[in-house]
């Protein structure tokens, strides 16, 4: 499904074609698939220039598919937090994405000194106790206030 909605991308932009990878793109999303989540997410709810820049909620959608092992997603937070770009500088939630990375066998040795320089010993075992906890960093709940 997500593979012909690239396939309709790179069709001319009839109308027809337009809807029907919309209507891909739709189903992909809504099936929870990562690719369709993730590009959704980059392309528009974290991109400054898109009219759908959203970075304080959409974040959680990258969240929960880097949590589950889509690795883009992983390195896209993990750099994020780590610069500060788009979403907020939060070295614990940077070493908290490496060791998850890490979990799931991902070669992050870029990110690991880097990092591992940087963090503070209270970040560090704020990252060690949440991912022992087996959550994710600053899950929303809505519910709560």
């Amino acid at each position: 499904m997500w593979a012909q909605s690239k396939i309709e991308e790179d069709r001319s932009p009839h109308e027809s074609h337009e809807r029907d990878k919309s209507t891909l793109k739709y189903v992909a999303i809504k099936k929870k698939y990562a690719p369709a989540i993730y590009d959704d997410t980059i392309k528009g709810n974290l991109n400054p220039e898109s009219k759908y820049y959203s970075p304080l909620l959409e974040k959680y959608s990258l969240y929960e598919i880097a949590n589950k092992g889509f690795e883009p997603a992983l390195q896209q937070l993990l750099e994020r937090h780590f610069t500060g770009h788009v979403l907020e500088k939060d070295l614990g939630a940077a070493y908290y994405w490496l060791k998850r990375g890490e979990q799931f066998g991902f070669d992050l040795t870029p990110w690991l000194s880097r990092i591992e320089q940087q963090v503070s010993e209270q970040d560090r075992a704020w990252a060690d106790k949440t991912l022992t906890e087996g959550r994710y960093p600053h899950k929303p709940d809505f519910y709560y206030r």
